[in-house]
């Protein structure tokens, strides 16, 4: 080392001990540093300029979230907002829902886990479901519930009512976090009926407006709860919420009401129905419509149905038997069988026709001789079932079994031809008569 090097290293070791180190050396650094991003940002981007951009734009994506300490990865940002002030107190937050408004016997532990295995059942696996709203129609007396979903990052609002098939979803529609009202078209007695669920605390008038201006205010049963009829042209029709102050120009929300989706109930749909019997499970029914819109050509979403008979017989056949139609096609039966090998076998039958009366086979079972008929009617009318060879006098069946479900098991031989049914109401008047084998025709064939 030379002479020279000696006294440079002595001069500036002297001046560093001149200079008082600073209290926050990161806090120079970290000025600097956002005054160069604010200039990089104000200035245009030279070529050099661009790709620092894009490494540190990059970087950050790479990283987990969080440290294995707990902290954070994520960067301080003087321009960006923050992420828990973009969901305002009346937004609806995905992760911590509005709380539940409604009878609490209403969610149960088995009720919400039953309607949880439906929602999974109907294509929805690994979802969280939130309840919003519980409630009892005064017409039907089902239950309903308006719940919401989340699910891989998808959020769905939807409405769900209790049926002798176990539970039947009325709406569906994905939302996004931070909302302030939520609504639902749903099916009415005699015409659809809206369902606007906010806030319950910050809500204040809560109206709608079928011509998209002139608002009323809607009564609900609970606070940010209302139902109102959708009558005559809701082309333009619109929901307001307003906060507790009321203030006109500053609405919670303002926006035009979802249209009501109807799958219309064709002409040749039976209109009346079963009751009696064991409800099938939510998945067992969906797998029995699915294999209807599959074997028809249709897409699930545009089939709607009904349940009619379902059960389970001492074979260990497990049954579910109905009546299912897409969007401006006619009524079909359907159903599906799982006997007790686990086997299944679907069905799609003929053309409904019949307004009194169905019937749906159910194969034998392993070491059954015979096979059971499931008749469905309209019990209303038929007050008698009466069953027949070909060349035998009628018998009345059905005993033991209450005909006022609406539901009677036959059991026959597999082989049987030009067997016969009669129903008559209660004066005796024949309201059906016709041969078995002409009401299990399907879209292959009869028998």
């Amino acid at each position: 080392m030379s002479p020279l090097d000696d006294e440079l290293r002595t001069l500036l070791g002297q001046r560093a001990a001149d200079i008082a180190p600073s209290p926050d050396p990161l806090a120079g650094i970290e000025s600097r540093a956002r005054r160069i991003r604010r200039n990089r940002i104000a200035a245009s981007l030279t070529g050099a300029a661009l790709a620092v951009a894009v490494v540190a734009a990059v970087v950050p994506s790479v990283l987990p979230d969080k440290l294995a300490d707990g902290g954070s990865t994520q960067f301080a940002d003087d321009d960006a907002p923050d992420r828990a002030s973009e969901i305002p107190p009346s937004g609806l937050d995905p992760a911590n829902p509005w709380p539940y408004r409604g009878n609490p016997s209403l969610i149960s532990d088995g009720a919400v886990q039953a309607l949880r295995d439906a929602w999974a059942a109907a294509n929805h696996p690994e979802s969280q479901i939130s309840p919003l709203v519980g409630l009892e129609n005064k017409s039907s007396k089902e239950t309903e519930i308006a719940f919401v979903s989340t699910a891989k990052g998808v959020n769905t609002f939807a409405v769900a009512t209790t049926s002798i098939s176990g539970w039947q979803v009325l709406y569906q529609a994905p939302f996004t976090a931070g909302e302030t009202a939520l609504m639902a078209a749903l099916p009415g007695d005699e015409v659809p009926r809206l369902m606007v669920v906010a806030s319950p605390r910050t809500i204040g008038d809560l109206s709608y407006a079928s011509d998209g201006s002139s608002f009323a205010t809607a009564n609900g049963p609970f606070p940010g709860v209302a139902f109102v009829p959708l009558e005559g042209d809701t082309s333009k029709d619109a929901v307001r919420v307003l906060d507790g102050n009321g203030d006109l120009d500053k609405p919670l929300f303002l926006g035009p009401a979802p249209d009501y989706q109807r799958v219309d109930r064709p002409d040749n749909a039976v209109i009346w129905k079963t009751s009696g019997y064991p409800a099938p499970s939510a998945e067992f029914v969906e797998k029995a419509v699915a294999a209807f819109a599959t074997g028809m050509g249709h897409k699930r979403v545009d089939v709607d149905y009904q349940i009619l008979v379902a059960g389970e017989d001492d074979a260990k056949n497990v049954y579910v038997f109905g009546q299912a139609w897409a969007a401006g096609q006619p009524a079909q039966s359907f159903g599906l069988v799982r006997n007790g090998r686990g086997e299944e076998t679907p069905l799609l039958g003929a053309v409904t026709t019949s307004e009194t009366v169905l019937a749906f086979a159910i194969p034998a079972g392993v070491g059954q001789s015979t096979e059971t008929i499931a008749v469905a009617f309209n019990a209303s009318v038929v007050a008698s079932v009466l069953y027949g060879a070909a060349a035998s006098e009628y018998r009345a069946v059905g005993a033991g079994q209450d005909l006022s479900s609406g539901v009677v098991l036959v059991e026959r031989d597999p082989r049987a031809q030009g067997d016969k049914l009669k129903l008559a109401d209660s004066a005796g008047t024949t309201v059906f008569e016709g041969e078995v084998a002409s009401l299990l025709c399907g879209i292959k064939g009869c028998g």
